[in-house]
C-alpha cells in the first residue's frame, strides 16, 4: 500500500486521496495515516463494492480514480480529458509487473485484452470493462449505481463498466494510452484462485446485463458484438468445448492439430502487437488456454454454487455466500 500511496502523492494532494481498508487486519490503516491521506476504516470486511459506495460519501470532486492497492501508477497521465469529452469512464493500459514466467504470460494476454481492445473499441466507446485495478469514472455516475451494482466482487468491475452502457447511448467507454502496472500472481495456484473464485464467475454474474445490451436499442453495433461473444461463444459454447475434451486429449492427431492451430491463431495479434514478448509464450499459450479453459469450467461450479448457497440461506446479497452455513471455507476467494 505505500508504494501506491507515494505514487498517488507524486500526482495528488493528500486530501483528495481516500483509502477504505474493507476490514483490514494488518497495518494499512496505520500506514494510510502516517501520509495524511484520508482514511475510511471499514472494520468488518463488506466487499471492494461496499467499500467504495462507502467511500463515494466523502468524495467532493466530480470525478473518481478507483485503484486497488497493488497498482502502480508511476508517471501515467490521468485522462481526465476524456470524461471532459462526454465519456461516462476511461479505462488505462494495465500490464502486470514481471516478476518470473508465469507474469510474462500473463503480459502477452494483458496486452493483448487491452491493446487489440483499443484498437477495435476506442473509436464506438464500446469497451467492454474497465479494470478493477484502476478507473477513471463520473462521482454521479458511481453514486448512481450504489443501489444498482448487485455488489458482488466476481466480475464487479465488468458490471460497473456495463452499467454505463446499459443507461448511455452516447459516448460510453474508451482505454486511454495511459500505462500503469500491477502486481499479478506469480504461482499456478494464486493463478488459479484468482479465475475460478475471482474472475471468471464474473461472465455469470453478468449474463442478465449482456442479455439486455445484445436486444436493446440504440447499442452500438460494437457492444452487441461483446454482448454476444460472451454470452455464445464463452459461456453456452463451454459445455460443447467440455464433452470434446477427451477427444481431444487421448487423440494425439486431434492434440497436434489443436496445438498448431492454436499457435497460428495467437501468433496473428502477437505480430499485430509488434512481438514485444519472447516467442516461447506463443508456444505455450495451448496449454496455457486450455488451464484457463478448466479453470472457466470449475468457475462455472462455483457460481452456481454460491447462488445455491445464497438462494437457501435468503441472504440478502449475492456476496454474502462466506456466511452462509451451505458454503465451505474451501469454496471461497480469500
Amino acid at each position: 500500500i505505500s508504494i501506491t500511496i507515494e505514487s498517488l502523492l507524486r500526482k495528488f494532494p493528500a486530501d483528495s486521496i481516500i483509502i477504505a481498508s474493507n476490514g483490514s487486519t494488518d497495518d494499512t490503516i496505520a500506514i494510510a495515516k502516517s501520509y495524511d491521506v484520508q482514511v475510511m476504516d471499514i472494520p468488518t470486511a463488506v466487499g471492494k463494492v461496499e467499500a467504495i459506495n462507502q467511500a463515494l460519501y466523502m468524495v467532493t470532486t466530480p470525478y473518481v480514480l478507483i485503484m486497488d492497492d497493488d497498482t502502480l501508477l508511476g508517471d501515467a497521465i490521468v485522462p481526465t480529458n476524456a470524461l471532459d469529452e462526454g465519456y461516462k469512464g476511461v479505462a488505462f493500459r494495465v500490464l502486470p509487473v514481471i516478476e518470473g514466467m508465469l507474469s510474462q504470460i500473463q503480459m502477452h494476454e494483458y496486452r493483448k485484452s487491452m491493446d487489440i481492445a483499443r484498437s477495435f473499441h476506442n473509436s464506438s466507446g464500446t469497451v467492454q470493462s474497465i479494470s478493477g485495478a484502476i478507473g477513471l469514472f463520473y462521482t454521479k455516475e458511481l453514486q448512481r449505481q450504489i443501489t444498482l451494482h448487485t455488489g458482488e466482487f466476481a466480475g464487479e468491475d465488468l458490471q460497473r463498466t456495463l452499467l454505463i452502457h446499459l443507461e448511455s447511448e452516447d459516448k460510453g467507454v474508451v482505454i486511454a494510452d495511459s500505462l500503469v502496472y500491477t502486481y499479478v500472481p506469480r504461482t499456478f495456484k494464486d493463478l488459479f484462485k484468482q479465475r475460478v473464485f475471482g474472475w471468471n464467475p464474473g461472465f455469470y454474474t453478468n449474463l442478465g446485463i449482456f442479455s439486455k445490451l445484445l436486444f436493446k436499442r440504440h447499442v452500438p453495433f460494437k457492444m452487441r458484438v461483446e454482448a454476444f461473444y460472451s454470452i455464445f461463444i464463452i459461456c453456452a459454447m463451454d459445455p460443447f468445448r467440455l464433452v470434446s475434451l477427451p477427444i481431444l486429449l487421448f487423440s494425439p492427431t486431434y492434440m497436434l492439430v489443436f496445438y498448431f492451430t492454436y499457435v497460428m491463431l495467437e501468433t496473428i495479434p502477437y505480430c499485430i502487437l509488434g512481438r514485444k514478448e519472447p516467442y516461447w509464450i506463443i508456444l505455450v499459450s495451448p496449454m496455457y488456454g486450455l488451464f484457463n479453459f478448466i479453470a472457466r469450467i470449475l468457475a462455472t461450479i462455483v457460481f452456481f454454487f454460491r447462488r445455491i448457497s445464497v438462494t437457501l440461506s435468503k441472504t440478502d446479497k449475492y456476496d454474502h455466500y462466506r456466511r452462509t452455513a451451505f458454503f465451505p471455507r474451501f469454496v471461497s476467494f480469500s
